[in-house]
């Protein structure tokens, strides 16, 4: 999907496009085709943003994006668990966040 190409570490330098997208693949989680999301290879790119991204913003939308994923299904929630550098990511971000809001989400 475009979405998900737009996330892509070569577009780093677009951080709003990302943002946008990341935004986009949240509230389609938060509907009746979250596995589209869960499997459309968002997940790894997400996880990428929530580790590396400098802006706060778009990894705070990633985080939601991942968050609506997890919740649901138990089956989305494990396979995210299981998922490398996710967890060092949002306790990065947990301990060290860069707004109020990171937490809040």
């Amino acid at each position: 999907s475009f979405l998900v190409r737009f996330l892509q570490e070569d577009k780093t330098d677009a951080p709003r496009l990302q943002f946008e997208s990341a935004w986009a693949l949240t509230n389609i989680a938060s509907t009746s085709r979250t596995s589209d999301v869960a499997h459309s290879g968002a997940i790894p790119h997400l996880v990428r943003i929530i580790n590396h991204a400098d802006s706060a913003e778009l990894r705070e939308q990633a985080a939601w994006c991942i968050g609506n994923v997890a919740g649901d299904s138990i089956e989305n929630r494990d396979g995210l668990l299981a998922t490398p550098m996710l967890t060092n990511g949002m306790l990065k971000n947990i301990s060290r966040p860069a707004n109020l809001s990171l937490l809040q989400n």
